[in-house]
Parts: C-alpha cells; sequence; structure tokens
C-alpha cells in the first residue's frame, strides 16, 4: 500500500461546497493515505485504530509545523465526525429530467476519540469510498506529503482543484464562483485586488514552491469600464514532464524538480555539466539504448566523480561505476582505462633491486 498517496473522485473535488478546517483536512488526507489501499478493494482497512502520536507522525509527513500546531488535534478529533462533513453538488435524473441535488456525507460511520489514552477508534463510511479510491478514470492522485506542506485550507482547495484540471492543462473560472469555492464569502474579499492580494495570489506562490505543479492565471476582464475582473482562466503544467533545459544537451531530459536540484544546490555546477554532457555523448553514440532516469544516471557518475580531482579524465559509460573504482582506476595510474606504465616491467625492476625513475 502506498502509504503517501491521496486519491479522490473529481466528481467531489470539483463540485465540493464544504471545504473543512485546515486540521480537519490534513487528519482526513493523512487517513486517506495511510489507512487506505488506492487499487485492491480488499486491502481497504475499514475498521482501524491508531494513537494520537501515530497520527501526528503522519501529519508531519510534511514537516513543516512543528508540533505546537496540532496541540488543539484531541478536542477537533472529540467533534470530528459532527463537523467534518463532505458535501458536493452532483447532478441526477428524475423522470427524465436532469435535477441536481446537494449530498452531504461523513467520511466515517463511527469515530470515537479517548482523551485519557488518546486512542483513535474509527470505521469508513462504506458509501463514500468509491469517491476516495480510483474506481474510474475520473479521479485524481496526488502526495501527502505535499499537500501537507501548504499552509492554509484554501491553498489546500485551490490544489486539489488545480490537480483535476491537469490534464486538460486550463479551467476557467467565474470570480464569484471560485471565492465560493475557497471559502473566501466574507464582502471582505468582493474586490478582486483584495481577494488577489490576500488569498489567491499567495497560494498560489505556495502551490508553485512547494508542491508538483505550477499554476499561472489570466485575468479576463469585462463590464463597461474594461476593468473589472470577471473571470479567471488558469494554466496549470506539471513540474514532472521531462524536456531538455540545456540546448547543448537535447538528449538529456530532467524534470523541473530533478533540474533545480542539479543546479540550485551544493552541487558543483561545472562536474555537473560535464556529467550530461558524457550522458548526451552516451545517448548519441548509443541511440538504441534506453535510459529512463536520465536524473539518477547524472548523480551515479557525480557521485562516483566528486571527490576525484582528476574527475575530467574519466570516461562514461552506460555501468553504474563506484567511486571507489574511479580513484582505484586513478592511484594505479589507469586513464581512460589504460595503463599509462608497464606493471609487470615496474614488478621486475622491483625484484632485481633496479631503480626506477
Amino acid at each position: 500500500m502506498n502509504n503517501d498517496l491521496i486519491t479522490k473522485s473529481n466528481e467531489i473535488i470539483q463540485n465540493k461546497t464544504n471545504n473543512g478546517t485546515y486540521l480537519q483536512n490534513q487528519v482526513v488526507a493523512a487517513l486517506i493515505a495511510n489507512k487506505m489501499s488506492n487499487f485492491e478493494e480488499d486491502r481497504i482497512d475499514m475498521q482501524f485504530s491508531l494513537t494520537r502520536n501515530e497520527l501526528l507522525d503522519m501529519l508531519r509527513a510534511g514537516k513543516r509545523n512543528g508540533g505546537s500546531q496540532y496541540k488543539t488535534i484531541g478536542d477537533e478529533l472529540q467533534s470530528f465526525n459532527q463537523t467534518c462533513v463532505l458535501t458536493w453538488n452532483e447532478k441526477t435524473q428524475i423522470d427524465d429530467e436532469i435535477d441536481e441535488r446537494i449530498v452531504s456525507m461523513p467520511f466515517f460511520e463511527e469515530l470515537a476519540y479517548y482523551p485519557k489514552s488518546q486512542k483513535i477508534e474509527a470505521k469508513w463510511n462504506k458509501n463514500i469510498i468509491p469517491y476516495l479510491r480510483a474506481l474510474s478514470t475520473c479521479y485524481t492522485s496526488y502526495s501527502l506529503t505535499e499537500y501537507l506542506k501548504l499552509g492554509t485550507n484554501h491553498a489546500q482547495v485551490l490544489y486539489e482543484l488545480m490537480k483535476s484540471y491537469l490534464g486538460q492543462g486550463y479551467i476557467t473560472f467565474d470570480l464569484d464562483d471560485l471565492r465560493n469555492k475557497l471559502g473566501c464569502t466574507k464582502d471582505y474579499y468582493k474586490t478582486f485586488n483584495r481577494f488577489n492580494d490576500k488569498i489567491l495570489s499567495k497560494d498560489i506562490k505556495e502551490i508553485n514552491e512547494n508542491t508538483d505543479i505550477t499554476v499561472a492565471i489570466t485575468k479576463r476582464i469585462k463590464g463597461n469600464d474594461n476593468k473589472t475582473v470577471k473571470s479567471l482562466l488558469f494554466e496549470i503544467k506539471s513540474k514532472n514532464i521531462k524536456r531538455a533545459w540545456l540546448s547543448e544537451y537535447p538528449t538529456v531530459l530532467l524534470t523541473e524538480k530533478e533540474y533545480s536540484k542539479l543546479f540550485h544546490s551544493e552541487l558543483n555546477v561545472n562536474l555537473v555539466k560535464q556529467c550530461m554532457l558524457k550522458l548526451h555523448q552516451y545517448l548519441t553514440e548509443n541511440p538504441t539504448t534506453t535510459i529512463r532516469n536520465h536524473y539518477r544516471k547524472i548523480m551515479e557518475y557525480y557521485n562516483a566523480w566528486k571527490d576525484t580531482p582528476q574527475w575530467e579524465q574519466l570516461t562514461f559509460s552506460g555501468r553504474k561505476q563506484k567511486s571507489e573504482q574511479s580513484v582505484c582506476k586513478l592511484q594505479s595510474g589507469r586513464i581512460n582505462g589504460q595503463p599509462s606504465y608497464d606493471l609487470e616491467k615496474i614488478k621486475s625492476d622491483t625484484m632485481f633491486n633496479t631503480e626506477i625513475e
């Protein structure tokens, strides 16, 4: 079971009408990821128990917040099943007519918290299971670790929405509809500038910096004054799409995250580029050879060469080389795999006490 993967129906994500509190969303996400198998029906833990500390360990997976964030989790759990209810709109057919209905259901059929022992007992609501699993093509999966890095409930909601539309690459939201989806219904957020400054721009920045997608918005302006923002076009891109980042190495494909790790860290940039060059040369000379993970291959050679002062002279191959082997070759006088001296002659000279120059 993958205990870092959350799966939800797009119907739920895109039509949800209540958001839950920040802590409630984290608890649900952690329990979905850790207590529910995503693909094997017979492995769902319909009924389970855990301690408060075990739950806190799940919530710390994102390493964003300290323990102080969760001091009130006991109070939250005591009323959790009454206050954390999933509500969404869905279309239904009644007497040959399409109507819309509002559906509400709790995540758990039973949920009990024992303040003294700090034990949690829960049983999933069987009616909600189909909406939290990959039972059709219309679902979205994302990482619990990345989700827990988000700092507000409206950032959580926006991230889920953007992930659900990632396949089509863009989505347009009416401004009022978006405010409602993010729970920003107060008059304070009625103007676009205030809504954007206080909520939207911060959420997008947080999503772009901490998750596996990037989001950009374009304002759609309407009205007699040609100034009123009526809707927003969201463009969504995955950081996991691989592409050639450097024109001189067109065969070396990396994701945005992988590229950032190589060029925005403590790594030796010249050595990184040398590894990329050798990988490019190898792929060009061996077009039928498949190396699936170029980042991992680059790092294999980087780690093998980084402590070797003459790493520029080492040759590249498709096989993994260990650092000890590379250093050994240099110390024994081998460059490019060829001896730089006659080893047998040295042995012979030594046996006869011949002076070696």
